[in-house]
């Protein structure tokens, strides 16, 4: 059996959790996989917040399509491959990426759903490209055009 993390990310937008309950019940109903939500975008992947992390089944999905918002919670702050952190006084900037890496391997997950904008995907390809992450991206966005995502995905792949 497969374990996949969907993690939503940024700001909040209409339809995120219709995107966790698709995947949720996809997975159960066309294979075998177990699907385990990531609280606080790739904050939840942090050592010492993966137990905050809970199983996502069909009955903890039912009636979300209708409502706004995000169930697993959305972190919107700054980069977390590079975040500013403080220690002992002054900040200075920290590497969560392996920290990051490790969660997902200490959550046992094959893989992760992201569901967020281009500044969250930007991370996920970073993420793959360090640590091989398998990583399924759903563009979240809100009043942009599609060629607009194409550009701005495109500008993150270095094609």
């Amino acid at each position: 059996m497969q374990r996949l993390g969907p993690l939503t990310r940024g700001g909040d937008a209409p339809a995120l959790n219709a995107v966790i309950r698709a995947a949720v019940k996809t997975t159960c109903n066309d294979s075998s996989c177990d699907l385990i939500g990531i609280q606080d975008g790739f904050d939840g992947l942090l050592l010492g917040r993966t137990q905050q992390a809970e199983r996502l089944t069909p009955d903890v999905v039912c009636g979300l399509a209708s409502r706004g918002g995000t169930i697993l919670g959305a972190a919107n702050r700054g980069n977390p491959v590079a975040r500013q952190v403080s220690r002992d006084g002054p900040m200075v900037m920290e590497d969560a990426a392996t920290q990051m890496a490790q969660g997902v391997r200490q959550l046992g997950l094959d893989g992760l759903i992201v569901i967020s904008g281009a500044g969250t995907l930007r991370i996920a390809l970073e993420l793959i490209e360090r640590f091989d992450l398998s990583i399924v991206a759903a563009p979240e966005t809100v009043g942009v055009k599609p060629t607009a995502w194409r550009e701005e995905l495109e500008s993150c792949s270095g094609d």
